[in-house]
C-alpha cells in the first residue's frame, strides 16, 4: 500500500521550498507538477525541493523534475533539489 504524498511549500525571500513526504508516484506526481506549474505561473523561479522525508520516487516522479527544470530554465530561473538518498 503506497503512502500518501504530502507537499509543504514554504517562501523565504525569492526562494520557494517544496518538501515532500510519502510516496511520489501515478496520481501524486500528477499533484506535484500541478503545484510547482502554480509557482511558475506566478513568476517564481526560484525552487528547491526537499527530499528528505520521501520515501519513493517512481519515475512519473522523475518526470515531474525534468519537465519542472526545462520550464524553470527557460525563465533564467533555478531548480535545485536537496537532501536526496
Amino acid at each position: 500500500m503506497s503512502q500518501q504524498l504530502e507537499i509543504d511549500i514554504k517562501t523565504s525571500g525569492q526562494v520557494h521550498v517544496i518538501r515532500l513526504s510519502g510516496h511520489l508516484e501515478g496520481q501524486s506526481a500528477t499533484t506535484l507538477e500541478q503545484e510547482i506549474q502554480k509557482l511558475l505561473d506566478q513568476g517564481r523561479y526560484n525552487i528547491v525541493v526537499d527530499f528528505a522525508k520521501l520515501v519513493y520516487m517512481s519515475s512519473s516522479g522523475v518526470g515531474v523534475f525534468i519537465g519542472a527544470a526545462q520550464r524553470v530554465r527557460e525563465k533564467e530561473g533555478d531548480l535545485e533539489l536537496a537532501a536526496m538518498r
